[in-house]
């Protein structure tokens, strides 16, 4: 696990792995079929402040 992928592993409405130099965020909202509110957007807000800092992540995949 990377360090950016550490710090985001509590990330409440966004579940991030990182594997093989690869980021997968998950918007995870179910019950609301992932529907964005403020809180959501200041989770994904501190996710993809946060991945750029981590030089072995390449890519960064967006999911629901």
């Amino acid at each position: 696990m990377t360090d950016a992928a550490s710090a985001l592993r509590d990330t409440p409405f966004a579940a991030v792995t990182v594997e093989q130099g690869v980021a997968v965020v998950t918007i995870d909202r179910p019950e609301r079929r992932n529907a964005l509110h403020p809180d959501a957007h200041r989770s994904l807000h501190k996710v993809f402040d946060t991945l750029p800092s981590d030089p072995s992540i390449r890519a960064v995949i967006v999911t629901g």
